[in-house]
């Protein structure tokens, strides 16, 4: 039985329903499905249950596999491609139905430091990363780092030579380390490979193989070869319970980035008072100059998310409201002058950008919710989508005459949402008109994408094109 391939296994099962063959693949492929499903969901239940389904699926389309493999493809990647698609569907699926204002879960003690272990920083975005890759790119990392295969053997399965498989393998890694860092995740040349090795697929619990097996040889004959096995799947499991832990984390992620720059501000303003006091004394001291904050970069397109980030943004503006009293203060004693005008500009260079991140997210969520009442069809202009944009009558938040307006920003992409093939790098909202960058160097431009995160994109020649043509929505192509 383990000298067979996986094609034949699979055949076998397909034509001839031979349980040992299929809990013979089961074993193979577990701990790679499991450690997939476990980085995308976090609860180990519910990545258990994914497992599960993924298996479930291979069950259902066996014979349609089965001709994908005689056509060169991997079982590993479709396995891949199938634990992810499963997860991913579920949570937009719940995203769009609840649709509803939601605070993120307060992460504020049991964040400690900025420095997070490599394998932590990459897991999150590995699964995400791996997708981007082409299908032999993608075989080739899952062979080597999911299954553990030499390079010979490696070459043996995909018809090269053992030279020419590390080669292979060599240029995908470099490959993802290049869209790892293009998603803001650094990794050293030389660590990749080792954290991979070690990281990447990591024991099931023992009980997983017997269960997912059990529940593939309870299936009714009739069952197998359907032609919706995803769909029938997301319908008949509890899968769906996955979106309330995804969602509570990428808002976690969001409120701890959030909650550390007010805390830059306040510990801002201690300094500013303590320099003050000095001041007051007869002494002089120079004043603390404020780091720029660069954009968050938000995960899911929840009501609440807006919600919270304009309260940070009240937070934010009271406190600089704050400091640019506490300078003008410090300056009537004495203080550098210069300093204070321009951490002055540098605070209402930010309070402008938060406004038009903020309303550019706002208009991104109202298109979303659009689309999901019209078949998935964005807007063609602000006014379709009008009544989903939030109206704010809370006057602890205020809305600034100067602020950002519709005339400001264009809808880019009025496909439909599903045909995105990359939805974090697709444009969906643009600012018309960039705006000089705070220091005078270069342009600026805030950008709202379709995953529903926003960004303010700096050129230092004041030209996006070459930038804005990468993030140009790219429609799904057949097998994606």
């Amino acid at each position: 039985m383990n000298e067979r391939s996986d094609q034949q296994l699979l055949s076998a099962y397909a034509q001839g329903r031979d349980d040992a063959a299929f809990a013979e693949l089961v074993r193979r492929h577990v701990d790679a499905v499991h450690s997939t499903a476990r980085r995308l969901l976090v609860d180990p239940h519910l990545a258990e249950d994914a497992t599960q389904n993924a298996f479930v699926a291979l069950a259902r389309q066996a014979a349609d596999v089965t001709r994908r493999l005689e056509r060169g493809a991997t079982l590993s990647g479709w396995l891949h491609l199938t634990t992810r698609n499963l997860a991913s569907n579920a949570v937009r699926t719940e995203v769009r139905r609840r649709a509803r204002e939601r605070e993120a879960i307060d992460m504020q003690n049991e964040t400690s430091g900025n420095d997070a272990p490599p394998w932590e920083s990459i897991a999150p975005h590995l699964d995400p990363a791996l997708a981007e890759l082409g299908d032999p790119d993608r075989d080739a990392l899952l062979l080597r780092f999911f299954e553990r295969k030499t390079a010979r053997e490696i070459g043996e399965r995909l018809g090269i030579g053992e030279e020419a498989a590390q080669k292979r393998v060599s240029r995908a890694l470099d490959r993802l380390r290049g869209v790892l860092a293009a998603r803001g995740v650094a990794v050293a040349s030389g660590s990749l490979a080792g954290t991979l090795a070690a990281n990447a697929v990591q024991v099931a619990p023992a009980s997983l193989v017997a269960s997912t097996t059990a529940a593939v040889v309870a299936m009714p004959v009739g069952s197998i070869g359907a032609a919706s096995g995803i769909s029938w799947i997301m319908k008949a499991t509890q899968l769906k319970t996955c979106v309330t832990a995804a969602l509570a984390i990428a808002l976690a992620i969001v409120a701890v980035v959030e909650h550390r720059a007010n805390r830059r501000l306040r510990a801002e303003t201690e300094a500013l008072r303590a320099a003050v006091d000095v001041a007051g004394a007869g002494e002089s001291a120079p004043l603390p100059v404020a780091a720029a904050a660069g954009p968050s970069e938000e995960l899911l397109r929840l009501r609440g998310e807006v919600a919270r980030l304009r309260r940070e943004q009240s937070d934010a503006a009271k406190l600089s409201a704050e400091n640019r009293a506490l300078r003008a203060e410090a300056m009537q004693r004495g203080t550098a002058r210069a300093a204070g005008e321009a951490d002055a500009d540098q605070e209402e260079a930010k309070r402008r950008g938060i406004a038009k991140m903020v309303f550019a997210k706002d208009w991104v969520l109202a298109c979303v919710l659009f689309a999901s009442e019209n078949g998935g069809e964005m807007p063609s202009g602000f006014d379709e989508a009008r009544k989903h944009f939030p109206k704010h009558a809370d006057a602890s938040v205020p809305e600034p005459a100067d602020g950002p307006t519709e005339a400001d920003f264009e809808i880019v992409y009025r496909g439909k949402l599903d045909d995105l093939s990359n939805p974090p790098a697709a444009i969906v909202l643009r600012e018309k008109e960039a705006f000089a960058n705070f220091g005078g160097v270069g342009m600026a431009r805030t950008y709202g994408f379709a995953d529903g995160h926003t960004e303010i994109h700096r050129a230092a020649d004041g030209n996006f094109e070459p930038w804005e043509l990468q993030h140009v929505p790219k429609r799904k192509t057949a097998g994606q």
